[in-house]
């Protein structure tokens, strides 16, 4: 009988199976608790791990907040006093007008200055002035390796637009952008104004940065008078009590680019019909505080009036 049943393959599967499962109720009996354990640390790891990328996160967004609050304290101050400084040398006296004189002319109370009140005009200028003696300096080791100013080089002609310090990245790839669809032969970027290659410029620029010939120079006033020695026509975007309004200044910028009528039928053998003109370059200024004094006095026409 015992025999029998040790050679009965379903009592032996059976005997098998039960031993089977008691192994594996106290394997479980002792993993499951062990499991547990590993799953809570990992969490308070977890937990911990995240609490400390947040501190670390608060931390940096705190310092680079304060970066930026020191870096910009001149600007701030520039909007919350903002005060107007008379633009003559022998007077400088500063003094507050009402916001609602602000782009508008008027006359400096002390000496009766005619200025145009310009907003952050008077204390921005100063502070563009301060970073581009800085910026000066590390674009003349720059300037070796990228597109220098050349005359010569690159003769100018036709329609060109000059940069005076435009702060924005994202201006400057607009402007590449619209000078190679209205066929603008040359960009000058003067003073602080970015220059190719930037990812920032690229991005609003569409590769047109590659069509359109530029040129860098930390001075932006040398750059207009050789431009205006070899007859370039300058036509500074800025408010100034001369400034011509665009619809009236159309007739004025052909006037003042078109070559004389003798001259023309003189070198004109051909007795083409066609006018000549002058190369024209346009220039923008700073975002804020516009163009600068010098680069006005430089202008041929202002455009531009309220």
């Amino acid at each position: 009988m015992i025999k029998r049943l040790i050679n009965n393959k379903n009592v032996n599967n059976y005997f098998i199976n039960k031993k089977i499962t008691i192994k594996y109720n106290n394997f479980c009996s002792t993993i499951i608790p062990i499991k547990d354990k590993i799953i809570n640390d990992d969490d308070n790891i977890l937990k911990n791990h995240n609490n400390n990328n947040i501190e670390i996160n608060n931390e940096f967004n705190n310092n680079f907040q304060k970066k930026i609050e020191k870096i910009k304290d001149e600007e701030e101050e520039v909007d919350e006093n903002q005060d107007m400084e008379c633009t003559s040398e022998k007077c400088g006296l500063i003094f507050k007008i009402p916001n609602k004189l602000r782009g508008k002319e008027g006359y400096c109370p002390k000496c009766s200055n005619v200025m145009i009140f310009k907003k952050h005009a008077s204390k921005y200028k100063k502070i563009l002035k301060k970073r581009r003696e800085l910026y000066s300096n590390t674009l003349h080791q720059e300037i070796k390796t990228i597109k220098s100013f050349d005359p010569i080089k690159n003769k100018p002609f036709g329609l060109s637009v000059l940069l005076e310090d435009c702060r924005s990245l994202h201006n400057v790839g607009s402007v590449f952008r619209t000078s190679d669809g209205a066929g603008f032969n040359h960009i000058y970027l003067c003073g602080l104004t970015g220059h190719p290659p930037n990812d920032q410029i690229s991005k609003l620029s569409l590769g047109s940065e590659d069509m359109v010939n530029w040129s860098v120079s930390n001075d932006s006033i040398g750059v207009i008078k050789k431009l205006k020695e070899l007859n370039v026509k300058i036509i500074g975007i800025e408010q100034t009590p001369n400034s011509v309004s665009l619809l009236n200044s159309i007739d004025k910028i052909k006037n003042l680019a078109l070559i004389s009528s003798s001259l023309e039928n003189n070198n004109n053998t051909n007795n083409n019909n066609e006018e000549e003109y002058h190369p024209i370059a346009i220039i923008m200024g700073n975002e804020i505080a516009g163009m600068s004094d010098e680069a006005i006095e430089l202008c041929d026409l202002w455009k531009i009036k309220n």
